[in-house]
């Protein structure tokens, strides 16, 4: 058996140009960073800069303690590789930097050694795995709402029939007591207050774990947008906000489900006013953006446009962003406020936005939310512009 021939003379047979092993680093998908047994960052390719917001050129040459001040995780990683036997591969880490959320990270620690095998530096390879983790979460989210939605249909009827025998009940009372005990009545009134309130919930709730069947036609978001505005339905106080309409006249018919997308814009320009009860801007804008790859409506297969025509495919997105200057959301419940019941109302349910991404959900679109605190918070609603036929 021929001996294998050692990597020492592999390399001094092949000389490859050192430009070549620059493009091989990046063009790589994942993020690169290397350290000398010193700490000084050596290697950084686009991927990781891109990833941790780094200035590559910043990077190189500098103490990585100092460059990943913002991910001290990483930092530390890389420089305790040298003194530790086993090195983690395809591990998983939480980074967060300073007044951003956080990502999900998985990555590969390795020492990096010379043709002596003497090691000379430590490497990181990871990707960003948040948007994994997200879809994850989304159908653990699912499990428990599939459960939520057995046991509220179970349920509904137990409470709803109590609750309206309550306030039944409670008007009888009202109506024998009324000349007699005034206050007793101020009191009644509370009641039934509270009970058409938990009527409410249970109906939200119900609403919340149906599924929805969507009637698409072709819609103008600008006219439908200047229907919420004029609707009575809307919470909050409009009088105090400037409304500023930014529509883009050019953005043609889209398919949707009127009355569904209609509760979706009533909902998120009421929460825009409730964030600004001393009076701010809320700018409504309709604008486009790209779909980057064509998607197909595979969830919406079962649903035709009023006509009978499935919808089929898009690369285009409508986009509706509803911006206020409201008191913003923290940055540690950002990640909740989609969540059922999640709510940071004294009087709100929270199934609102709930519903609101369930909605844009079954129409194939995509709802995403920005927010400073003390500046405001912007939701963008990415709608699908596809054409039945």
């Amino acid at each position: 058996m021929k001996p294998v021939p050692s990597l020492k003379h592999h390399a001094s047979s092949y000389p490859l140009d050192g430009d070549f092993h620059r493009y091989v680093v990046e063009s790589m998908r994942s993020g690169v960073i290397t350290i000398d047994k010193e700490g000084r960052i050596t290697t950084i390719n686009v991927v990781a800069c891109r990833i941790l917001g780094l200035e590559r050129a910043r990077a190189i040459g500098r103490h990585c303690a100092e460059i990943l001040e913002d991910y001290m995780d990483i930092a530390q990683l890389l420089l305790d590789a040298f003194h530790k036997e086993y090195l983690p591969c395809r591990a998983e880490m939480e980074v967060k930097k300073k007044d951003s959320r956080g990502k999900t990270l998985g990555f590969t620690l390795s020492l990096v050694r010379n043709d002596e095998n003497e090691v000379i530096g430590s490497a990181m390879f990871f990707k960003d795995l948040t948007h994994v983790e997200v879809i994850e979460e989304q159908e653990r989210l699912k499990d428990r709402l599939m459960a939520l939605g057995q046991m509220a249909a179970g349920m509904a009827h137990e409470i709803r029939n109590p609750l309206a025998g309550i306030e039944i009940t409670v008007d009888l009372i009202k109506r024998k007591t009324k000349s007699k005990m005034p206050d007793l009545d101020e009191y009644l009134s509370s009641v039934v207050d509270e009970v058409r309130r938990l009527n409410r919930t249970v109906t939200d709730c119900l609403e919340f774990v149906r599924p929805l069947e969507l009637e698409l036609e072709p819609t103008d978001i600008g006219l439908l947008i200047d229907e919420v505005f004029a609707s009575p339905g809307l919470v909050g106080d409009l009088s105090r906000v400037k409304i500023n309409k930014e529509l883009d006249d050019t953005v043609p018919l889209v398919m949707l489900d009127v009355h569904r997308m209609r509760q979706v814009f009533s909902n998120l320009i009421s929460n825009a006013c409730q964030a600004m009860p001393s009076g701010g801007e809320l700018t409504v804008r309709i604008s486009t953006a790209p779909a980057y790859v064509a998607h197909v409506m595979a969830n919406m297969g079962k649903t035709a446009a009023k006509g009978g025509s499935p919808i089929r495919e898009f690369d285009t997105y409508a986009v509706i962003s509803i911006m206020d200057t409201g008191k913003g959301i923290a940055p540690d419940i950002l990640d909740k406020i989609f969540h059922p019941f999640f709510t940071t109302k004294i009087t709100g349910s929270g199934i609102g936005l709930a519903i609101t991404q369930k909605i844009v959900d079954s129409h194939g679109g995509v709802i995403d939310i920005e927010s400073t605190v003390g500046k405001g918070t912007t939701f963008h609603v990415k709608l699908p512009m596809v054409q039945a036929g």
